[in-house]
């Protein structure tokens, strides 16, 4: 199996545990030549009503992503809904730890701490 399928499918194990947790989850795997990927991802989410869209980042810092063109950075500007990114290496806090260290964005830019 190509390493792209591997993920996809590890991936739809994950969204089905969520989904198993009474979370409404979509995985949709997508590739439109010439769209941006953000907008890409805020149609979808339009398109299905979804309350939040949680994207993985890469750790770059904004001065790179502006440069590089980062999708986690350009998605809460054009999102229909919240936005969390989570950057790499973060883990999930323990159940009943009180504790969510994330940020959020929302349709309009802003960010506030969890």
């Amino acid at each position: 199996m190509a390493p792209c399928s591997v993920l996809v499918e590890e991936v739809r194990g994950v969204v089905s545990d969520v989904t198993e947790s009474a979370i409404r989850a979509v995985l949709r795997v997508v590739n439109f030549p010439g769209m941006q990927p953000a907008q890409c991802i805020a149609d979808l989410a339009s398109e299905v009503g979804a309350d939040m869209i949680v994207v993985g980042t890469r750790g770059h810092s904004p001065t790179v992503g502006v440069f590089a063109g980062s999708v986690a950075q350009r998605l809460p500007q054009v999102a229909p809904c919240p936005v969390l990114a989570v950057p790499p290496g973060a883990a999930a806090p323990e159940p009943g730890s009180g504790s969510a260290a994330a940020t959020v964005s929302s349709a309009a830019g802003s960010a506030a701490g969890l």
